[in-house]
């Protein structure tokens, strides 16, 4: 262990600060105000317990700030009966100047975990995780649908494409053949607009299938109870 006062933390509590990253984190331990331990490790959640489990303190608290690196770290952390917290960003106080630095971030989470100064957010179970996982992906399909009608529209409009009076519905079967059996001058143009149904096919058969997926969740034991009570509000239904 790189800069660490051995036996110092045993039978004591440590306080934990680790600065996340994709490739790195940097952690800092501090007990009784006093840096015990300061370096950049490997992102590796065994490694790390095994690291901080040498120290041999009676209580291991750690904090490490929610991102885009997600709650794997945090679920190692609390399987190995350490007290994680994940703070959110916003809500950590701002000391000192604006130089910003992995070792004063990492210490400054540690003295504030240490000091109370930090507020946890709630983490899901990683089974509620997945699951909200899906209602994500849900909407992200469904953006991208919207997106790719647009972009259908924009290239029939820019072109002077206009959909007969009959085809009052927007998006029907009956609207998309009429799109693909359209003649166009060029074969580029042909063959984009293809590419561009295609794409909305697609995506319109990926959120038909996720949507039914959701609704089958809605019904599990799990989430029956709760999905009645708020579906029987008015104007809120499952995807609501």
């Amino acid at each position: 262990m790189p800069n660490v006062q051995h036996g110092f933390a045993k039978s004591k509590p440590i306080y934990v600060g680790i600065d996340v990253h994709k490739r790195d984190w940097v952690v800092s331990v501090l007990c009784q105000g006093e840096e015990l331990y300061h370096a950049t490790v490997v992102p590796d959640p065994a490694a790390l317990v095994r690291l901080l489990k040498r120290f041999e303190a009676t209580e291991v608290h750690t904090v490490y700030e929610a991102g885009p690196t997600g709650y794997w770290l945090h679920d190692a952390l609390v399987e190995a009966s350490f007290d994680s917290m994940v703070t959110p960003p916003s809500l950590v106080p701002r000391i000192g100047g604006k130089v910003k630095t992995d070792r004063r971030d990492s210490r400054k989470l540690a003295s504030m975990l240490a000091g109370g100064f930090l507020r946890r957010i709630h983490v899901l179970r990683p089974e509620e995780r997945a699951h909200r996982q899906l209602l994500r992906t849900r909407n992200q399909i469904e953006r991208h649908r919207r997106q790719t009608q647009n972009q259908i529209k924009s290239l029939l409009l820019f072109h002077g494409k206009r959909a007969p009076a009959s085809l009052r519905e927007r998006w029907s079967e009956a609207y998309l053949t009429w799109i693909e059996t359209l003649s166009w001058e060029y074969q580029a143009l042909k063959i984009s607009i293809d590419a561009m149904l295609k794409m909305y096919r697609d995506l319109t058969e990926q959120y038909k299938q996720l949507t039914h997926e959701i609704e089958l969740m809605a019904l599990t034991d799990k989430y029956r109870e709760r999905a009645h009570l708020l579906t029987h509000i008015p104007g809120i239904g499952i995807f609501t």
